[in-house]
């Protein structure tokens, strides 16, 4: 290397030599430069070629940190090819190749003066920022993208071994793709031989010469990028591979995939898809030209989904959905789509472009609505749960016939399953407070207020419901020695809100509604008392009638993919047989425990089905909502403690676990009573 005048960098430097027979490989920098002197304080200007050196070192440092896969002469390269031209146009025998230029370096390699370049990295992308001249050709190894930011001019040919070759702009050279090579540029000068993979993505790819396919070749094609080809396209096998499908809702859609001007020769082995599964196509093929066929295929048939019943459920909504989109397609196929109905037809789209059969499974999942199919079944929990809370105090005040004034705390836990369905859990917390008050020894009559806070969850927390509901009771009785006779007439209300998750394709969108409803609910129960010596033993046989109504509902959000169903109303006629046993024993100062246990069976006699009808609020395609529903038949265990401190004052404690075929659930109550 040399030195230039730093004060007029187009002459060397006095002390200098010309780069002369060696000017392919030299360079220059400036001569003279500011140190610090010998005091530590000031500072001094020094000169000479040792001088001008370090520069270039420091230069050197900075590419190789910019490139660390970079070799030695790769850096020396990239600092010549880089160097800013000084003196007679080009290299010359006075400047070489020109002054250091340390910002171009740092963005890449420039000429290719020198031969070819060879760069191999695995795992991450290099760019190179400048634009790349040279009578040398490019190897592309190792797994990484090299990506060219500028047009490349070189004339040498590029081999891509390995990994990723990527540019927006034009490379001139002609191409040799190896079977672990991808192209991913938009335009390519020469004949391009393909034995690895041509990505086709952001419009239109042009080659300006032949493009050559063999039989372990891939063309990647984005739906709605082509390729150009000037020459001819000579197709060995291989395989077309769909990357994305386009964007927006497709009924049927032809596809163009490349044009060739000298002609197409020979075919695609194979057609396959890495995105879109609801999407079907064929491969079309003229002397000039290769395009596609793309149908819609029907949701509830779609190759390698795992069809679940919520699967199944949400497949048959989106069908009839979809149904109706393509008859308005084929209607009125120019006529222009409002806002909302342009939501719903790109959010269909991204359904179609689920890129996997999984991500299907879990969309289809997802629209089937299986929380507001599930809120019968909660809500008709919740009643029952309310009404054992009565149930359960009137056992104890037929063995202590005063009035009362009580309250009861209510903790109950359930789990819901039904085959295909995700797993619902379901809470309830709250209290109930009444008052009984005897006409003579033998009747009474009393009244309840109650109100709990609920919650569900489908299992991985995808869709949640909270809410409260409020009940009202009159409840009577009469004790015919160890017959008795008891009824209930209850009334309430619930409301709450429900938020789900909706996935279509790989976009999640949120659904919220606000759910509410009322309920009448009425019952007798009627048993025999056995006592013997602290024991007591009572059967029992229970019936109650129950009337639901539940609110419309309409879900925001989801772009026109949430739920919507009118007002309905149910009605459940359910009967039961039980027993109740318990042991009491004085442990004085007027105290008394009492151990108790307790099983019941339940049986729904006479049931409405239950289901919402629902349909997307982007169309009018209303159908039965599917999913867990409540037991026809459950069983209860129980066991509880009662002390009573007193005549006037007791407490209880009392647990319950019920069975059924879908549903395990558990409830744990304290109650207060004072007798007066």
């Amino acid at each position: 290397m040399s030195a230039v005048n730093t004060y007029n960098p187009n002459e060397l430097a006095s002390y200098a030599n010309a780069c002369g027979i060696s000017m392919r490989y030299c360079m220059v920098a400036p001569g003279t430069v500011s140190v610090l002197s010998d005091d530590g304080v000031n500072n001094t200007m020094v000169s000479g070629t040792s001088f001008a050196a370090p520069q270039v070192s420091g230069a050197a440092a900075l590419v190789w940190q910019a490139f660390p896969y970079f070799s030695n002469d790769l850096v020396r390269q990239t600092l010549l090819g880089t160097a800013t031209d000084l003196g007679a146009p080009g290299v010359d025998s006075t400047f070489g190749y020109g002054l250091l230029n340390t910002a171009a370096a740092i963005r890449g390699p420039m000429k290719f003066d020198w031969g070819d370049v060879s760069v191999s990295f695995d795992g991450y992308s290099s760019t190179w920022r400048n634009p790349i001249s040279g009578a040398g050709g490019l190897i592309k190894q190792g797994s990484g993208t090299l990506i060219l930011a500028e047009d490349a001019t070189y004339s040498g040919l590029t081999q891509v071994q390995g990994g990723t070759l990527s540019s927006n702009n034009s490379l001139a050279s002609a191409v040799n793709i190896g079977t672990q090579g991808t192209l991913d540029v938009r335009r390519v000068g020469g004949q391009v031989n393909n034995q690895g993979s041509v990505v086709l993505r952001n419009g239109q790819t042009v080659f300006n010469r032949d493009y050559v396919q063999t039989k372990d070749g891939q063309l990647d094609v984005v739906l709605g990028s082509t390729l150009q080809i000037a020459g001819a396209a000579n197709i060995q096998g291989g395989n077309l591979n769909v990357l994305a499908i386009p964007q927006g809702y497709i009924t049927v859609a032809k596809q163009d995939v490349l044009t060739a001007n000298h002609g197409v020769t020979g075919s695609f082995d194979k057609l396959t898809q890495s995105a879109g599964v609801f999407l079907d196509a064929t491969i079309g093929q003229s002397s000039n030209d290769v395009w596609l066929n793309v149908n819609r295929i029907n949701t509830s048939s779609v190759k390698g989904v795992e069809y679940t019943a919520a699967a199944t459920a949400g497949a048959n909504r989106v069908e009839k959905a979809f149904t109706q989109l393509d008859q308005q397609a084929a209607n009125s196929p120019t006529a222009s789509a409002n806002s909302a109905q342009s939501d719903f037809l790109n959010a269909a789209a991204s359904l179609q472009q689920s890129p996997t059969a999984q991500a299907a499974k879990a969309s289809l999942e997802s629209l089937s609505g299986q929380m507001p199919a599930a809120s019968t079944a909660m809500t008709y929990q919740a009643i029952n749960v309310n009404n054992r809370q009565v149930s359960n105090h009137i056992a104890q005040l037929l063995d202590s016939p005063k009035t009362n004034e009580w309250s009861n705390n209510i903790n109950y836990q359930s789990s819901m399953t039904s085959g295909g369905y995700s797993g619902l859990g379901y809470n309830m917390n709250g209290w109930v407070m009444g008052q009984d008050v005897f006409l003579d020894r033998n009747t009474f009559i009393g009244s309840t207020l109650s109100r709990s806070s609920t919650s569900g969850s489908l299992r991985g927390g995808s869709e949640q419901s909270n809410g409260t509901i409020t009940e009202g009771s009159l409840y009577g009785g009469k004790i015919f020695d160890a017959y008795y006779v008891t009824g209930r007439i209850g009334s309430g209300y619930y409301d709450g809100q429900q938020k789900r998750n909706v996935q279509l394709g790989n976009q999640s969108f949120r659904a919220d509604s606000d759910q509410g409803g009322s309920y009448f609910t009425a019952g007798s129960e009627i048993g025999y008392r056995i006592k013997n010596d602290g024991w007591q033993f009572t059967p029992y046989v229970d019936t109650q009638y129950i009337s639901l109504k539940q609110d419309a509902f309409t879900e925001s959000g989801a772009s026109g993919f949430g739920l919507k169903a009118n007002d309905q109303t149910t009605t459940r006629w359910q009967a039961g047989v039980g027993a109740r046993t318990g042991y009491g024993w004085d442990v004085g100062h007027k105290q008394k425990l009492v151990l108790t246990a307790s099983t019941h069976y339940q049986h729904a006699i006479a049931q409405d089905d239950g289901s919402y009808n629902a349909s997307f609020t982007g169309v009018n395609q209303y159908m039965p909502l599917d999913g867990i529903a409540l037991s026809h038949d459950v069983v209860m265990i129980g066991s509880g403690l009662e002390w009573m401190f007193s005549e006037a004052l007791s407490m209880n404690m009392n647990y319950e676990q019920y069975f059924s075929d879908n549903q395990q659930s558990s409830s744990l109550n304290m109650n207060v009573s004072v007798r007066f």
